[in-house]
């Protein structure tokens, strides 16, 4: 009933890699919606609460930036 520690670690550096990943494409949508060009007006509201939200470097933006293991004071 043992386990492989070398699976175990194996698993945890992929869960790791997967948040990593998950959270990295959280601050390219943000980035993506930050910079679009569309007139319409939920894009325009998503693009100022973008804006908002990567100029504010509030605790939600820290946060999502240390999960997806970078430094918020250079993003």
């Amino acid at each position: 009933m043992g386990t492989c520690l070398a699976t175990d670690t194996h698993d945890y550096r992929y869960t790791v890699k997967i948040y990593k990943k998950l959270w990295r494409s959280v601050l390219v949508q943000a980035f993506t919606d930050a910079t679009h060009t569309s007139k319409r007006p939920e894009a325009l509201l998503d693009k100022h609460n973008a804006i908002f939200w990567i100029k504010r470097k509030s605790i939600d933006f820290r946060t999502v930036c240390e999960m997806a293991g970078l430094d918020p004071s250079k993003v």
